[in-house]
């Protein structure tokens, strides 16, 4: 397994979102704007914990020094996409986008992990290619792309978390985790 693994699952609705992921970073993440916290999960953690980042917590360290906007940068999926780079001082990152799939940005103003309030605003869309370089840790690149886009209802049960200090995973039925297992 690879710390950032070699897949991706994202899902959004109404400014919430939900990513999954087999890597050994994490097992899932999810924003809860009305919170604005990062939850973060991984079974590998003693006791199964979650733990949580407040959504503010990487402007005041990591600061933009410049946004470039490229039109018609690549197609991804057969959608025409333009891009978005952000330069800060630690890193550089690029989310490649199509008006097509449109994102409510103003869900997104106090979430700035990965300057997510930043790019949102910019593209207004949902990323359908993500490449991330740090300039720290050796040099580290990444890039994540979009293989299939399903539009889908989404129950919002699938955007709550527990209580406060239970170690569990979010308040998801088998039959729901079967679901989320399957998309």
């Amino acid at each position: 397994m690879v710390p950032v693994g070699t897949k991706r699952e994202i899902f959004y609705k109404q400014g919430n979102w939900l990513e999954k992921s087999n890597g050994e970073t994490f097992d899932w993440r999810l924003y809860l704007p009305s919170q604005n916290r990062i939850y973060v999960g991984r079974t590998a953690w003693e006791d199964y914990s979650i733990i949580w980042t407040a959504g503010g917590y990487q402007q005041e360290a990591d600061q933009i020094l410049k946004v470039e906007v490229n039109e018609h940068a690549d197609t991804i999926l057969g959608h025409d996409c333009d891009q978005v780079i952000l330069y800060s001082k630690y890193d550089t990152s690029e989310y490649f986008f199509s008006h097509d799939l449109p994102l409510d940005y103003h869900h997104f103003e106090k979430c700035r992990g990965q300057h997510f309030n930043v790019w949102t605003r910019y593209a207004q869309a949902v990323p359908l290619k993500m490449v991330f370089a740090s300039k720290l840790s050796g040099k580290r690149k990444y890039s994540l792309t979009a293989t299939h886009i399903q539009p889908m209802r989404i129950e919002d049960r699938v955007f709550t978390m527990p209580i406060e200090g239970q170690k569990t995973q979010p308040d998801w039925t088998d039959e729901h985790l079967e679901f989320i297992k399957n998309l």
